[in-house]
């Protein structure tokens, strides 16, 4: 009976101590299917071209850092200039001040930056681009390169308690029949890389492929799908921010700006 009690007892602390850890994505209908949000893991993002993978970034780097106060980052091999003359211009007093960026030109320099920015308080990194080639190669990084920064950055995601998001293309078509989305089968990556990630978080937009309505006939339009393995939530995409919302969201901002036009 004490052994029971004992063990039900290092479970709850083990409950605990995970939504402690818990970090939200800003969006309360994708913390919901993510139990919580965001564990100390490695999440790959991955969505085909022009989806909105850097869009849904900042979009959740605006609520983590505005709404939640939760220090966040940007590391790239790109130059990270882009993303700060964006950022104002998808909503409203984006606080930059709070994101840091930075440029990596190889393996070293990205663990060094993750280590060093870990004594700003940061608790979640977002990894804007995994096959962007380091030092100005003119390729993009190996399976090994690949599965060696995998590795690495789960590794310092138990270490440092963080979560690390990394972005990425995958190879996805819609299929003619039925109403497919796309799942692992359909990531650019080495099989042995897959193993290193907790959860791929997908987005999928219907009407991108011409599809107003879904399998259950529900409208698509102006819709994200947010895939994790067999849950589903829909966010609303602002295209004319280059943002996302949530759906109640959404429609507050659209009554506000109708209550403003004939007040």
């Amino acid at each position: 009976m004490n052994s029971e009690i004992s063990t039900l007892s290092e479970v709850i602390k083990r409950i605990k101590e995970e939504r402690r850890l818990k970090y939200t994505t800003g969006f309360p209908s994708l913390d919901a299917i993510m139990q919580g949000g965001f564990s100390p893991k490695l999440y790959l993002l991955a969505a085909n071209k022009g989806m909105g993978k850097t869009a849904l970034m900042l979009s959740m780097i605006y609520y983590q850092t505005m709404r939640f106060q939760i220090p966040c980052a940007i590391l790239t091999t790109k130059i990270n200039q882009n993303f700060v003359f964006r950022l104002p211009l998808m909503f409203d007093h984006y606080p930059i001040h709070r994101v840091y960026t930075a440029t990596a030109p190889n393996l070293n320099a990205m663990c060094r930056y993750i280590r060093d920015i870990m004594q700003k308080g940061v608790k979640v990194i977002y990894i804007d681009d995994l096959t962007v080639p380091f030092e100005g190669r003119t390729s993009g990084l190996s399976s090994d390169e690949i599965i060696e920064l995998l590795r690495m950055l789960s590794c310092l995601t138990m270490e440092y308690q963080i979560a690390i998001v990394v972005l990425s293309d995958i190879d996805y078509c819609f299929e003619d029949e039925g109403y497919g989305r796309p799942n692992e089968c359909h990531l650019c990556l080495p099989s042995e890389a897959t193993e290193k990630i907790y959860n791929t978080i997908f987005i999928h937009r219907p009407e991108y492929y011409g599809i107003t309505c879904d399998e259950y006939g529900i409208p698509t339009v102006g819709l994200a799908e947010i895939i994790i393995g067999s849950a589903v939530c829909n966010l609303c995409f602002d295209k004319s921010c280059a943002r996302f919302l949530e759906k109640g969201e959404k429609e507050r901002e659209s009554d506000n700006i109708t209550r403003r036009l004939f007040s």
